[in-house]
């Protein structure tokens, strides 16, 4: 009787709680969030400081490919005008 009641209901909860640890985990999808990097950030003040006059210059600064660094003050602009 009240053994079997108690042994149900703690069945039924091991259950429940596994399936919800599983839809979280499936539920994961869609467009990861946009982070700005220490990195891009530390980019983009340094180009915006005026030290730099060329992509390829503060590139070098970094030690980072001229398209990259093109491609990243770009994108943080954008990103900062649609804010």
């Amino acid at each position: 009787g009240v053994l079997r009641a108690l042994r149900q209901r703690l069945e039924y909860e091991a259950y429940s709680s596994q399936t919800a640890n599983q839809d979280q985990a499936r539920n994961k999808g869609g467009r990861p969030p946009k982070v700005n990097t220490r990195e891009e950030t530390r980019l983009l003040e340094a180009w915006e400081s005026g030290q730099y006059k060329t992509y390829a210059e503060l590139g070098s600064a970094f030690n980072l490919d001229a398209e990259y660094v093109q491609k990243v003050i770009v994108r943080l602009r954008m990103r900062r005008r649609r804010t």
